[in-house]
């Protein structure tokens, strides 16, 4: 399986993903918002344990006006996900990997890629925190 994304390269690991964030930040046409890029940048998104109190600020800050209502939730959410040391050990264990060198036939890899996405979505998805009662 092959992905074609930025400059018709194939599927990206982490870093090369990176990679494009810093060239789409860095081209002129889309320095609409420095402000925006500075903050971003300044928050570590790699580290689930660091910056939480910053991390939902910036998701209130930038027009997330469902983070903005829950913002105590989300601090509470986001240290839920810091402390699942299942999932920073999954997330640290396919950071490097391309998506296109993904075996998902691979009954083991699969799994964790479902497990992934449900912690992540029964934590952050915001209707899945928010009762509307």
């Amino acid at each position: 399986m092959s992905y074609k994304f930025i400059d018709d390269s194939g599927g990206y690991n982490y870093d090369l993903l990176s990679q494009e964030v810093e060239k789409f930040d860095s081209h002129d046409k889309f320095k609409y918002n420095e402000t925006y890029i500075t903050a971003r940048k300044n928050i570590d998104w790699l580290n689930l344990d660091a910056d939480i109190s910053q991390k939902v600020q910036f998701l209130s800050d930038w027009n997330t006006t469902i983070v903005r209502a829950n913002k105590s939730l989300y601090i509470e959410k986001f240290k839920e996900v810091a402390a699942n040391n299942s999932l920073k050990g999954l997330l640290i264990k396919y950071k490097l990997i391309e998506i296109s060198d993904l075996k998902f036939d691979n009954e083991n890899i699969s799994n964790d890629i479902k497990y992934i996405y449900e912690i992540l979505d029964d934590i952050l998805v915001p209707c899945n925190m928010i009762s509307f009662v």
